[in-house]
């Protein structure tokens, strides 16, 4: 086998690619691992960053997990005995709904919670009788339910505060506008969900202590024990005959294997060229940018109680729907984390000056005294094509959604826009990615592979 042949190429160093990377370098596969960025994680980026005096790892894009339902992430976290820790468990909430503001123990005044919970168990139960969890969306009877998060709200009888109180679903679930976004992808997720704390779904605490990056590492010393990664290597073109796949980089590098696991965000299959074509379906899923416009900013705060959740709907509060407590520190201060959204309606508008967050900050926190910043636009990230996790568009999901991880001849697909379990979420990538790799092994020289109990 020489240099640039492989047992199998994988693009994309997410957990998705990484977890595909590292289950065939277990099988004894040679195994190469193509990245475009400068760095593992995809669009999970932990860095080390100081805000004031305070130095801590901060989680640029997604960062927690929900060990109840991890099953495929789990067994590596045993392996690599990774260290958890928890984001603070909220006690003190605000809220800004439809112009109506609250601050107390829960997230809605006596006057409104019970709307809001008549609502949101109304939402919960069509979730739970008409969607099975774990099987595509387009092989299931829920055309209906494929319009826009605002259009399904509108057909519910309640208050105008609940239909706002739900609209932040959509911005938490899928980081979108709810005009954007298809009710499908929010009831999904919220299959199950527990309605007597209303705020479940909003709250994620279990995260990685030494950050996500150092997860990845943990994982990629094992594929490198057989196999290779390649960072900063975009790839321009992927063609396939009945015998092999040729990569061929920007650089106009060429690598080849018997099969290539793609793990690039579905918004990125349109950069590269395919020979031949991919489905339609596919064509069309990455052609609608189906993502998030997601600002995610950690901020140095005073005058905020510790423990604090404040969220409220986009249209209402300029595109910002969560600020959360994250660490609080000695000195009273705390780091918290501000969630807003990209303004597509002003795309040159800023975002990022101290002025910016300040006032995002206020518009859920009006006396939040704002001490320092650091943010993250995911929407100006050039490899993940403009857009962070998944969000699907009304109308896609019903008619594509298990057409868009089908396999194609000696290509696999993987990654958290395609699960069929926890879409836009890690676990979902570490699933589909897993799977992946399962379904490369057929193509693969069984001569190469470990035999089974070796």
């Amino acid at each position: 086998m020489s240099n640039n042949q492989y047992d199998a190429i994988v693009i994309g160093a997410g957990f998705a690619g990484v977890s595909a990377a590292r289950d065939l370098a277990d099988k004894g596969a040679r195994v190469l691992l193509l990245e475009a960025r400068d760095r593992l994680g995809g669009r999970t980026e932990s860095e080390t960053i100081t805000l004031g005096d305070h130095t801590f790892i901060a989680e640029r894009g997604g960062q927690w997990i929900d060990l109840e339902y991890s099953p495929a992430i789990e067994p590596d976290l045993e392996r690599y005995s990774v260290e958890l820790a928890s984001s603070p468990h909220p006690e003190n909430y605000h809220s800004s709904y439809a112009g109506i503001r609250h601050s107390g123990p829960e997230l809605c005044s006596a006057e409104t919670i019970g709307d809001v919970k008549r609502a949101c168990r109304h939402v919960v139960d069509t979730a739970g009788e008409r969607l099975a969890f774990g099987v595509p969306l387009d092989a299931q009877d829920v055309s209906d339910l494929d319009v826009s998060w605002t259009d399904y709200l509108q057909t519910l009888d309640t208050s105008d505060h609940a239909r706002a109180f739900l609209s932040t679903y959509s911005s938490w679930f899928s980081g979108s506008f709810p005009d954007q976004v298809s009710a499908l992808h929010c009831l999904y997720l919220l299959n199950g969900a527990d309605v007597d704390t209303i705020s479940q779904g909003m709250e994620y605490e279990t995260k990685f202590a030494k950050g996500t990056g150092h997860f990845l590492e943990s994982m990629a010393a094992d594929i490198k024990k057989s196999g290779t990664v390649k960072l900063s290597t975009p790839v321009a073109s992927v063609s396939q005959d009945d015998s092999e796949v040729r990569v061929t980089t920007d650089a106009g590098e060429l690598f080849t294997a018997p099969t290539v696991i793609m793990a690039v965000p579905m918004a990125s299959w349109n950069d590269i060229e395919f020979e031949p074509p991919l489905s339609a379906a596919k064509r069309e899923g990455s052609a609608l940018k189906q993502g998030s416009r997601g600002v995610k900013s950690h901020i140095l705060v005073r005058n905020v109680a510790p423990n604090t959740c404040a969220i409220g709907d986009v249209r209402t509060n300029d595109g910002v729907f969560a600020v959360l407590s994250e660490e609080h520190l000695a000195n009273g201060e705390q780091i918290m984390i501000l969630f807003s959204l990209h303004h597509d309606d002003d795309p040159d508008r800023p975002q990022a000056t101290f002025t910016d967050i300040e006032a995002a900050l206020h518009t859920l926190l009006p006396d939040a005294e704002l001490v320092d910043y650091v943010t993250r636009d995911w929407s100006t990230e050039k490899y993940s094509s403009y857009v962070d996790f998944v969000a699907y568009a009304p109308g896609f999901p019903s008619r594509a959604h298990s057409l868009i991880g089908a396999s194609e001849g000696r290509l696999q697909f993987c990654g958290a826009d395609l699960s069929q379990t926890f879409f836009a979420h890690i676990e979902g990538a570490v699933e589909t990615g897993k799977t992946a790799a399962v379904n490369a092994l057929q193509f693969i020289h069984q001569d190469a592979l470990v035999p089974e109990g070796a």
